[in-house]
Parts: C-alpha cells; sequence; structure tokens
C-alpha cells in the first residue's frame, strides 16, 4: 500500500512539536550548544526522510515536507 497526504503530515507533524520547542528554547538560551545539537539532528533526520520518501514517490516534495516539520 502506498503512504497518502495524511500519513506524510502525520509524519511531519510528530517532528513539527520537537522542532518548535528546541526553536523555542533556544530563543531564551542561544548558546545552548546541546539544543543547537538537538535542533541540527532534526533537521538531518527531516532532511534525509524528505529524501527517502522522494524515492518512493516522485510527486514528493520534500521542501513541503520538511517546511511541515518546522526545520
Amino acid at each position: 500500500m502506498s503512504m497518502t497526504r495524511k500519513d506524510y503530515e502525520l509524519i511531519a507533524a510528530t517532528f513539527k512539536k520537537p522542532v518548535a520547542d528546541v526553536k523555542s528554547y533556544l530563543t531564551h538560551n542561544p548558546n545552548d550548544e546541546r539544543a543547537q545539537a538537538i535542533l541540527a539532528a532534526y533537521t538531518n533526520q527531516a532532511s534525509d526522510l524528505a529524501r527517502a520518501l522522494r524515492s518512493t514517490n516522485p510527486a514528493f516534495n520534500p521542501d513541503r515536507f520538511t517546511a511541515a516539520c518546522g526545520v
């Protein structure tokens, strides 16, 4: 069975909340290297996943997906 838009939206929503939390934390603690590393890890994970999803569906838009993830 192929994934649907709903599936992609669910995956992106799973990323969005913790990414937003880390970004919010960083607005008050911009020099926290651990938080910066966590945000970088989320960003890399979302980008890697977007590339993988693109390989299974040519119509998939990786930029739209990563934006929906909050990165």
